[in-house]
Parts: structure tokens; sequence; C-alpha cells
């Protein structure tokens, strides 16, 4: 079997397991209404491990870089970067553009409307780094749809790989001690001028990357290789357990996820049979397109239900229906991106040269552009402030609201929204302290503090808000409403309470 063609059995059972680490934390965030922590306790599993150092989210990531690194060390042709790149945008964005089209037009027709930004956001969206610079709060979120923050860094980290590459050949050791002092220098430092930095930074993902070129190039999967990878990764996450407190979560879930990629590393020793492999190899496959609908998909599927008083049993019966969904969506987008890409479009020289060229410098240049207008704007004046403060600083409980559980189209309601103050920290206007509400999970509107109040740790307080309106655009016979608790500029905090609204006519 030609080398670069080669199967790798562990592969398959690490982007498989990672897949599933994913889906199911996106599925706990959308049941339990995760708005920066899980509201209600509907998850199906526990999302933080070792001692809530670890995210669950954060193991499948971690382990889809080492398994990126491992696979492009292993299909690489040195010399070929204009294939190379061809390759691996052939891969992405064909798909990517499919799931983009359907779920806009979807939405459009279902909610009666859609999200206008900038011309701008749009390339950043038909670039895929759209969700990944808007998590880092360099752009708003504008056209953002679907693909999550990880197709952004992949995408970054590709353009750096053949770098990476050279620098495993000819300068391993170089290599290695550049990447872990620039890690190593952010994990002291995490904060530059008025930024902070963050695990989803790409230049921090390098080190993962890295691991997996070298697994692959000494093929550390053979022989007695695989025992030795496991003793080192059980002393790297035993180091990592001891110092945990004093180590970032991003370096304490790095260590827990060498010890699971060596652990699958031992475990595809196991799979016997060609029938196996290849079926493990079919569903690895289906992994990226799950990837694209998985997120989309459980959000609008719990649009409706009563999540503050949901049964266990529909929890799983949830859980169930997102998996055959997800699987019957992914596996039409897989065949709808097969046949996209065999266009004659995507197939000629000239037509894909400059496609993909262009593809390219979006890549590069648009989160270029986003990080220096951001690094020349006045830092926020709050962000200095609120970086002193504990996290416990500002918490909220939503006691009670008279939302009307039914609204006529055209009129104006009123609605007192009563919070109590569970932080540590007084609430005031001064402090831009406000009653965020949202509307079909899209910050709506705010409700003010009255100058000169000041609602103490303990305190309730009755917001008023007499314009509650049924939206022009986006809503069909039914309506979402939420209450949260932001300090605006900075984040949204404490409990969020929801309520659907039936619509009728006036």
């Amino acid at each position: 079997m030609n080398k670069n063609r080669e199967r790798i059995v562990c592969f398959d059972l690490i982007r498989l397991f990672s897949c599933l680490c994913v889906t199911i934390v996106h599925f706990n965030a959308s049941i339990s209404a995760y708005n920066g922590t899980f509201v209600y306790p509907n998850s199906l599993i526990p999302n933080f491990y070792l001692d809530g150092h670890v995210y669950l989210g954060g193991i499948g990531v971690s382990l889809f870089f080492m398994l990126s690194g491992a696979t492009q060390m292993l299909t690489y042709k040195e010399g070929d970067l204009p294939g190379f790149y061809r390759k691996r945008f052939m891969s992405l964005f064909p798909m990517f553009w499919v799931a983009y089209a359907v779920a806009t037009i979807t939405d459009f027709l279902v909610y009666k409307g859609m999200t206008v930004g900038t011309p701008l956001l749009a390339l950043y969206s038909a670039a895929g780094v759209d969700g990944y610079m808007s998590s880092l709060g360099f752009i708003d979120f504008g056209y953002y749809k679907l693909g999550e923050w990880f197709l952004g860094c992949i995408l970054l980290l590709y353009v750096a790989f053949p770098l990476l590459h050279l620098g495993v050949k000819k300068a391993p050791v170089v290599t290695v001690g550049v990447a872990m002092a620039l890690y190593l220098f952010f994990e002291i430092h995490p904060v530059i001028g008025h930024y902070r930095i963050s695990g989803s930074e790409f230049f921090l993902r390098i080190p993962e990357m890295l691991f997996g070129m070298f697994f692959v190039k000494y093929r550390l999967w053979e022989n007695r290789k695989a025992i030795w990878l496991v003793v080192f990764s059980a002393c790297t996450l035993v180091c990592a357990w001891f110092f945990r407190d004093h180590l970032s979560a991003l370096t304490v879930t790095i260590a827990l996820c060498l010890m699971l990629f060596s652990l699958f590393v031992l475990l595809a020793r196991s799979v016997r049979g060609e029938w196996l492999k290849s079926r493990l190899g079919v569903l690895s496959v289906m992994t990226y397109p799950i990837f694209l609908t998985h997120h989309w998909l459980i959000d609008r599927m719990v649009r409706g239900f009563d999540l503050a008083n949901l049964p266990r049993t529909y929890v799983y019966m949830m859980f169930f229906a997102y998996l055959l969904l997800t699987l019957v969506a992914s596996w039409l987008l897989q065949r709808a991106g097969r046949w996209v890409s065999g266009w004659a479009f995507f197939r000629h020289r000239a037509t894909s040269a400059v496609l993909w060229t262009l593809v390219f410098i979006g890549v590069v240049a648009l989160p270029a552009r986003a990080v220096v207008a951001y690094a020349i704007s006045p830092p926020p004046v709050e962000t200095e402030a609120s970086a002193i403060l504990p996290a416990s600083a500002y918490s909220a409980k939503i006691v009670t609201h008279d939302t009307p559980i039914e609204i006529a189209r055209g009129e104006r309601y009123t609605v007192n929204v009563t919070v109590r103050n569970d932080g540590s920290t007084p609430w005031s206007e001064d402090g831009k302290i406000r009653l965020c509400v949202w509307c079909n999970s899209v910050d709506w509107a705010r409700i003010f503090l009255p100058a000169g109040v000041e609602v103490l740790p303990g305190e309730k307080y009755t917001f008023t808000f007499d314009s509650l309106t049924v939206p022009e655009t986006g809503t069909g016979d039914s309506v979402i409403y939420e209450y949260q608790m932001v300090q605006e500029t900075i984040q949204y905090f404490g409990e969020k309470a929801r309520i659907d609204v039936h619509i009728v006519d006036a």
C-alpha cells in the first residue's frame, strides 16, 4: 500500500470519539439554555472533568487538532503547495457553502427574515472565518450561521502547515522549541494590551498539531512505541493533575488528550477484520458534515420546549432524534458536497486556480485585517475595571416576570421583570448594568436602571419594559422571549428566564 494512502485505524477511532464529544456538548448547551453557564440541569452527561478543569468540548477539539497534524503529515506531498491547498479547500468549502446556503434559506423562510450586516462581514462568512473571528471578539457575528470557531482556526493552521512540515523535517528541535516558547509565553502572560489571549488562538494549538506530526514521522503506533507513548502520556497527565491549579485549562486538556490519544492507539490493535475497519472509515468520513450540521439542528430542535421543566425521558428522546436527524442531514450534505465538487467550475484548471487563490487570500487577509482594526481601536473603558473583579462579582436570578403567553401582532405590552442581585457588586447605570431582552435568541432590547438607583447585593429590583411587541421579521406563529442581566460590552451574567409566546392576529 502506498504510504501516502495508508489508513490508520486509530485515526478513525479518535476522529469518531472527538466528533461525539463535540456533538454531545452542543446538545447539552442547547437543551440546557447555555448562556455562559448551563442554566438548566438537562445535560446528557457531565460537561466538565478533572475537578472542573477540562471541558468536554475542549477534549474533542484538542484531539481533532492532534489528528489534523497526523493526517496532514501522512498525506502531504512536499513541494506541491498549490496541490496541498487545493485539496484541503476542496475537502472543506464546497460542503460548507452548500450547508450555509441551505441553513440561510431555511432560516429565512421559517423566521420570515434574516440578519443583515455589512458586505465585508459576508466575505468573512464566505471564507469560513466568521465564527472564529467573532468568537475572539474581532468582528461582529454578522452573517455567521454555522461552522463554529474551529473551522477558521483549522484553516489558519492549514495555511501554516507547510512551514511546520519543513520545520519538523529540517529542524525539529528548533521548531518544537519555538512553538513551546510561544505557548509558554502566553501561558504566563495571557493579556496583551487590552486583549486577553484565549485557548482558541490558532498559534496556541500548534503544539497539538506538532504532536500529531511527530506521531506520524516516527510511526508511534507500531510495535512497542505505542506502549512508551502511553507511559509518556500518563506521566504528563499526572504532572498536569498535580499542578492543575497553576495551569490553564488548555494545558490540562492537552495533557488529558495525549493520554486519550495513546489509549486509542492501543485500542485500535484490537480492531480486526476488513469489514469493521471499512465501516469505521465510512463513519469517520462523515464527521465533517456532522460538524457542519449538528449545532444548527439542535438549536432549532429545542425551540418550543419548556427547558426549565424538561423530563429526563425527554432529554433521551431529544438526543435520539438529534442523532438520527444529524446523521441523515450529514449524509445528504456529503452527497450534495460531492455533487457540487464535481462541477466543471471546480474541476477546470483556470477557474479553480482563481477560486482557491481568492479563498487563500481571504483566509489570510480577512483575519489579519480584523486583528489590525482591533489593535488600533481604543480599548473599552470597562475592560480594565472588570478584569480585576472575581467571577462572583456579577450574578443574578430572575425572580418573577409577567410576560403574557399570547400576544397580538401590532399591539404593545408592558412587562415587569423582578431580578435579584446574587453577586457581590452593586448594580447601577454608572456600571452599565442593564436587563437584556432576547427575542428568538437575538439580543433585542435593553431596560436601563434609572440614574441614581443602586441595587445592592441581595436586593431585588423590578424592571419595566413597556414596548414588548411582535418583531416585524423572523417570527411565525410563536416567539421566544428571554431575560438576562448584562454588563454592557463585557458580559451577560446570571440566570436567563425564557417564555414561549403564541402570536395571534390583532
